[in-house]
């Protein structure tokens, strides 16, 4: 038997379902909202869907701010099936420079080592200031000279 919570929400996914159809401010809205319920309920796939919807809306700058990021993040967690991860990373990064600039630096980081971008990841953490960013750049830079050995190697 479902909980009174999981039912509220599962009704105003619902509701919110109804209300995306539009383009406007209220589509916006909608999408961003219906996307908090879909994590308050594990669909994460559909959060990460809705939150692209409201971060590619111009209505509202801080919902639209808000979603990108929340894209972005979870992209990172779950993997994005429209983008690669570092891209939206990347496009986080540039429209909102001075926002969760650590953070979104290190999942850039970690996207581009995972991807075996190490050329990449080592760009990136050459231009970081942060001390705790050096012991990344050495596994960055032993894991591209690994790389390149293995290449040399099969020829």
């Amino acid at each position: 038997m479902p909980s009174t919570k999981t039912t509220i929400i599962t009704g105003a996914i619902a509701q919110f379902n109804k209300i995306i159809d539009g383009n406007d401010q209220v589509a916006q809205n909608a999408y961003y909202h219906l996307a908090e319920c879909y994590l308050k309920t594990g669909q994460k796939q559909q959060a990460l869907n809705a939150f692209r919807n409201a971060s590619q809306m111009d209505f509202d700058a801080q919902i639209k701010k808000d979603a990108h990021l929340n894209y972005a993040r979870l992209g990172y967690e779950i993997g994005n099936p429209y983008e690669s991860v570092p891209s939206v990373l990347q496009a986080y990064a540039t429209a909102y420079p001075n926002d969760h600039k650590e953070e979104i630096q290190g999942l850039l980081v970690d996207s581009y080592i995972s991807s075996g971008n190490y050329q990449a990841a080592i760009s990136l953490l050459e231009k970081s200031s942060d001390p705790k960013r050096s012991r990344t750049l050495q596994e960055s830079s032993f894991l591209q000279r690994g790389r390149a050995f293995q290449r040399t190697a099969i020829r």
